[in-house]
C-alpha cells in the first residue's frame, strides 16, 4: 500500500546526533501511525483527518513490531488497522509514524500510499505487516 518511506528533518538529526556525538536519545516507547494529505520535511502534518471515529494507531517500539534491521532496511511486523470511519475521511495521500497520539509532534517519517483513494463511511483502512510499512536508509555506491 506505500512505496518509500521518508525520514524528515527532525528524525535524520537525532540519528545523526546519536551516531557521531554520542548524544543519548531514547526511541519512543509507544508510535502511531496516521493518515494526512501530505508531512513537510520539518514533520509538519497537513489534512489529516478529524471526527468520523479517525484516530492514529499506536503500536508498541520493540523488535517484536519491528525486528532487527537487515541491509539497511527493517519493518513494521503487525496489523496496523485503523477505526472503521463513520464518514468521510477525505482522501489521505501519506501515511506516517509519529512519537505522538495527535498534532506535529516529532513526526518520525512519512511514505505515499500507493493506492489513495478517498475514505468515507464503512470503509477500513489497514497496512499488512511485513509488506505495508517498510523503512530503509539508503547509501551512496562508489
Amino acid at each position: 500500500m506505500t512505496t518509500t518511506y521518508y525520514w524528515t528533518a527532525w528524525l535524520r538529526n537525532k540519528a545523526m546526533d546519536y551516531a557521531f556525538s554520542a548524544a543519548a536519545w531514547t526511541p519512543p516507547a509507544t508510535l502511531w501511525v496516521g493518515l494526512a494529505e501530505s508531512v513537510a520535511d520539518n514533520g509538519e502534518i497537513t489534512g489529516e483527518p478529524s471526527g468520523s471515529n479517525y484516530g492514529r494507531v499506536s503500536f508498541t517500539n520493540n523488535v517484536e513490531n519491528l525486528p532487527a534491521a537487515s541491509s539497511g532496511a527493517k519493518f513494521v511486523n503487525i496489523n496496523i488497522v485503523f477505526n472503521a470511519a463513520t464518514g468521510s475521511w477525505g482522501t489521505p495521500t501519506v501515511a506516517f509514524l509519529s512519537d505522538s497520539e495527535t498534532g506535529n509532534t516529532n513526526t518520525l517519517l512519512w511514505g505515499t500510499i500507493s493506492n489513495s483513494r478517498a475514505i468515507g463511511s464503512g470503509d477500513t483502512v489497514y497496512f499488512a505487516p511485513g509488506a505495508d510499512i517498510n523503512i530503509a536508509l539508503t547509501g551512496v555506491e562508489s
